[in-house]
């Protein structure tokens, strides 16, 4: 099992990275006004969005290294998910309940084309950081580790680097 500490290892220890991010995933309930609904919530790090392309909305923003740093209550927000809580009302700034706990709405997903995907589609998901996941439920684990080599060319010895450092 892969824990927050082997993450940090291979962020030191493996040349060749230029970001990492832990992502930790479970299904929460998000109350706004009269609605509650189920959403598929990653907590990551803040390397992630531009990893998985993760462009916001104008006006918002993804999860920052401080968001990390301090486990802020916030929540980037995929654009489906957006319209069904909101309709056409602006979500950023909006306070919600999430797992039963206040958070702040600081970004929706620009529309993307998704053609595929791991795990569900961006549109769908909410995204903490990784820290007040961790802390709001309890998961010890990481779920998945996504990285980015230098360069395409060198994936492959990068990912036998990483396998190395853990």
């Amino acid at each position: 099992r892969i824990r927050e500490e082997n993450v940090e290892a291979v962020r030191r220890e493996t040349p060749g990275i230029v970001a990492i991010s832990s992502e930790y995933s479970d299904t929460l309930k998000l109350h706004y006004g009269l609605k509650t609904v189920a959403i598929d919530c990653s907590g990551v790090d803040s390397s992630f969005g531009a990893m998985r392309n993760l462009i916001p909305q104008a006006g918002g923003r993804f999860i920052n290294p401080i968001d990390v740093a301090e486990q802020r209550r916030v929540l980037f927000l995929g654009d489906k998910i957006a319209r069904d809580i909101f309709g056409k009302t602006p979500a950023v700034g909006k306070t919600v309940l999430y797992g039963g706990s206040p958070f702040l709405v600081i970004g929706v997903l620009q529309e993307k084309v998704q053609n595929s995907s791991y795990n569900s589609r961006d549109e769908g998901r909410a995204y903490m950081p990784g820290s007040t996941f961790r802390a709001l439920t309890g998961t010890k684990y990481v779920q998945n580790i996504i990285y980015q080599p230098v360069s395409p060319a060198q994936s492959k010895a990068v990912t036998e680097a990483v396998f190395q450092v853990w």
